[in-house]
């Protein structure tokens, strides 16, 4: 009758245990009365937050085929002059440098037995492999912002290198709730205007907040909303938030950029490989 109620569904068997005497069913609730026969359920996948960087994909990738490249750089460029029917025209030469791109290793070691890979589901070396990209892609994030360019750190950063283009707040305005639109408009004149079209803003959410709460005399704000299939943008230019960008006021800390990061070079000697 008992396998005949849980197994079968049959609820004519429950009139029969009643007559037979049995006040207690078998459960899996307790493990004595059945618990241990039923086997606890996992589902295939690793629930966890998305944490990827978002910087990297903004920028500009050039594969290396050696440890070391180097590109041509314009460093000064020509210029036209007006000139009387027969006079001479003005030499100008283009000065020509370069951008030299040097390999360093990024990588992240785990310690994992041979028995787990071999039986956990979600499969490890998946799981390992996803992780270990979202590593390295925020890990680019805080080179592209905050890089020294000393140690091992490849490359000057966008907030640390003096590119003498910095937008300065004024006297006593060390917090970032200080900014204003003038600001940002400021950072917008700045920028040349052939490489206006591409360009965006660069921040961490926290800062994100005093700009969406900036407006104008009249009340508007400044930054226009989203809507109408128009992704939201700050005086008609779009952004990106990332957490590798500072999120606490402190004095002559940078915390916003505005640029075309398309002229920010990445070198890409191999892609990410797992060594087992």
């Amino acid at each position: 009758a008992v396998y005949r109620l849980h197994r079968l569904n049959d609820v004519s068997a429950a009139t029969e245990l009643q007559r037979l005497g049995v006040g207690k069913a078998m459960q899996e609730d307790t493990d004595s009365e059945g618990g241990y026969m039923v086997p606890t359920g996992y589902l295939d996948e690793v629930q966890r937050i998305y944490n990827p960087g978002n910087l990297e994909i903004i920028t500009r990738r050039l594969g290396m085929e050696t440890k070391t490249v180097e590109i041509p750089d314009l460093d000064t460029d020509v210029s036209a002059t007006w000139t009387p029917e027969e006079g001479a025209f003005t030499v100008s030469e283009p000065i020509i440098g370069k951008i030299q791109l040097t390999a360093k290793k990024l990588g992240a070691t785990v310690t994992v037995s041979n028995e787990l890979m071999q039986d956990a589901r979600p499969y490890v070396t998946d799981f390992l492999d996803t992780l270990f990209r979202e590593a390295m892609s925020r890990e680019i994030d805080n080179q592209i912002l905050n890089g020294t360019h000393s140690g091992v750190s490849p490359c000057s950063g966008v907030l640390t290198a003096a590119c003498g283009y910095s937008v300065v707040m004024g006297t006593g305005l060390s917090n970032f709730s200080s900014i204003t639109a003038s600001h940002l408009s400021e950072m917008i004149a700045k920028l040349k205007a052939s490489v206006l079209p591409g360009a965006r803003f660069v921040m961490h959410p926290q800062v994100f907040h005093h700009i969406r709460t900036l407006r104008t005399t009249d009340g508007v704000p400044i930054f226009a909303q989203p809507g109408s299939q128009v992704s939201g943008t700050i005086y008609g230019f779009p952004y990106v938030l990332t957490d590798a960008a500072p999120s606490t006021s402190a004095p002559s800390t940078p915390f916003i950029s505005f640029g075309n990061f398309r002229y920010f070079l990445i070198g890409d000697r191999m892609s990410l490989a797992i060594a087992l």
